[in-house]
């Protein structure tokens, strides 16, 4: 059987971290070098092992095979093996290593092997075609290296597209708006990504992982995309993903119609939608500017699955020890396939502890020497072994974040669940106030001074609100219910209204309104009324109950709240008591600190 081989090495000018996302980028490689996206069936077998079988094309030619899941070790190498069943290959396999050569020089050796079959295959290995198949594939590795160095964050598509003069006319007036409400710079980066970007970088538009590459704020990115999205530029999507493998199982463009719970078929399990952990908002441009295809350019996995730092696969009984420079923090060992999992907090001190995969368990065994990594499979069937950073979670822009953003309420309106429906989000931190001596003020003001001068007061409350990130959730009479997603912030708005009273009943001719404040965190549920979204839960009614302890010359925080870091560092120096009392309609006695605020301007 005619076969091509090779073992070559390229010298990358790039620090090893980025020359490891560049050289796993196979969907990118594949894309760049002309080959249309793929379409993958996955099919569980009766030892819990999952095959895919994918239907894709080289050239003219139809291409058919069998994938086993990529293996690697986070910044060390990577491997993918592949069986044809229709083609001119048969076999093929490829492994990628990269070694440190000094800060900004990383040595890439890529080692494979392809065999080919039948007259078709005999002829394009006689022919050298196969040879030079991988002689231009890493040629291509070697440009994309090149280029990312001298492009810094983002590598720009190798040909960008040329856009039609139409596009660009429609392009440049929406720029030019938003232009008019964010920084320059920023959407300066915005416009060099959807002009010159990757389709693979386009498909899955992350602002929080941007906001970190570009080194600007969360907060004014994650706008800018809200902002782009009602200009027409970017379509948004919610995905639903597996707790176990990370992967979106159901997508969809509206909130109201994302399901309560979906099945992973890679995992074998059923599970269900928490906003606060697998329901993410996901970006990528509009049709009519950047078409981004359906299908599949590569399944590897190291750079679609950052989290994963290990993956490896191990028949039964078997043993595998491999070097890997895993940092202290928090890991979840488990199975790629359908099984039990096991959480770690390693604190770096002696080895990781070895990775034992039995009969419907994982668990953590002795520590291995430093710097390696053992695993062992005591189980009946094969089984890919899995590493993972539990911390993934840090860049995925989730459910719960995106609700509670006053700039989402704003410019995404249609975005609501749906009627009748409930959405459970893990924290979130609810304020009451309420306006004190309102009906004294009524009867000394009149009803219509009074009732002008209060719906300043709550114009006044609001744009507190808004600066600091909170959503005004609804106005009861002459009090008020808002959410924070940084219960600091709530905080911080407490001070600053209580502040800033005195000067605005001077700047309304009178004395200064005085608001009682309780504030509480915790899990709530949210739910569609009247096209709105409101709060309910255990966490909203203590809030409430707090702001009925307050006389109006403090701020009554749940000790809970009070301790938390942020929070007791912003209220530290200022004069409080904790008490615990029994609350109305709260069964046990609660914990509450109220912080004096009555020194106002």
């Amino acid at each position: 059987m005619p076969k091509a081989t090779i073992d070559t090495s390229i010298d990358l000018p790039l620090p090893l971290d980025i020359a490891w996302e560049v050289v796993t980028d196979t969907a990118r490689v594949n894309l760049e070098a002309g080959n249309p996206a793929y379409q993958a069936e996955e099919e569980l077998l009766p030892d819990g092992t999952l095959l895919r079988r994918v239907s894709g094309r080289m050239g003219p030619v139809r291409v058919d095979w069998e994938e086993r899941f990529g293996q690697w070790v986070d910044r060390r190498w990577a491997q993918q093996d592949r069986h044809f069943t229709k083609g001119p290959l048969r076999e093929g396999a490829l492994v990628t290593t990269v070694t440190r050569l000094s800060a900004d020089s990383t040595r890439v050796r890529i080692t494979g092997e392809f065999s080919a079959g039948g007259l078709l295959g005999t002829v394009l290995a006689r022919t050298g075609f196969l040879k030079k198949f991988i002689d231009d594939r890493v040629e291509l590795i070697r440009r994309l290296g090149t280029d990312r160095a001298a492009a810094g964050t983002v590598l720009p598509a190798l040909k960008p597209p040329v856009l039609r003069a139409d596009v660009e006319r429609r392009l440049a007036a929406a720029l030019a708006d938003l232009r008019q409400r964010h920084d320059d710079a920023l959407v300066t980066r915005l416009e060099a990504l959807l002009r010159t970007a990757a389709e693979t970088d386009l498909a899955r538009l992350r602002p929080l992982g941007l906001a970190l590459r570009w080194e600007m704020p969360e907060a004014a990115v994650i706008a800018l995309f809200l902002d782009a999205h009602r200009q027409g530029l970017l379509s948004l999507r919610w995905d639903l993903l597996c707790p176990r493998c990370r992967g979106g199982k159901s997508s969809v463009a509206n909130l109201y119609e994302l399901p309560r719970g979906v099945h992973c078929g890679a995992c074998n399990i059923d599970f269900e939608r928490d906003f606060t952990r697998n329901v993410e908002l996901l970006f990528r441009p509009e049709g009519w500017l950047r078409p981004v295809a359906g299908g599949a350019f590569c399944m590897l996995g190291p750079v679609t699955a950052p989290h994963v730092k290990l993956q490896l696969r191990l028949e039964p009984g078997a043993q595998r020890e491999t070097e890997a420079g895993l940092p202290p923090g928090s890991y979840r060992l488990r199975t790629l396939e359908a099984g039990a999992e096991c959480d770690l907090d390693w604190n770096g001190e002696g080895g990781f502890p070895e990775v034992v995969i039995g009969e419907g368990i994982v668990s953590a065994g002795q520590p291995a020497p430093p710097g390696l990594i053992r695993i062992r499979n005591d189980g009946p069937a094969p089984r890919h072994a899995v590493i993972e950073d539990r911390t993934w979670e840090t860049l995925a822009l989730t459910g719960d974040r995106v609700l509670g953003m006053p700039v989402f309420r704003e410019l995404c309106p249609e975005q609501v669940i749906r009627p009748g429906d409930e959405v459970s989000i893990g924290r979130t931190c609810v304020l009451f106030a309420d306006l004190k001596g309102s009906t004294a003020l009524y009867a000394r003001m009149g009803d219509a001074a009074a009732y002008g001068l209060v719906r300043d007061y709550f114009a006044f409350f609001a744009e507190r609100l808004s600066a600091a990130g909170g959503v005004l959730v609804k106005t009861m009479g002459d009090a008020v219910m808002a959410t924070f997603a940084d219960p600091q912030a709530a905080v911080a708005t407490a001070l600053a209204i209580h502040r800033d009273a005195g000067a605005f009943g001077r700047d309304h001719g009178g004395d200064a309104l005085v608001s009682k404040i309780g504030i509480h965190a915790g899990p709530c549920v949210a739910v569609n009324t009247a096209d709105r979204m409101d709060f309910f839960g255990r966490t909203v009614n203590l809030a409430a109950r707090l702001q009925a302890q307050s006389d109006g010359s403090d701020i009554v925080l749940s000790l809970e709240l009070a301790e938390d870091p942020a929070v007791a560092a912003l209220i530290a120096g200022l004069p409080a008591v904790d008490q615990t009392v029994q609350l109305r309609g709260i069964p046990e006695p609660t914990a509450l600190r109220k912080v004096q605020v009555s020194g106002r301007d």
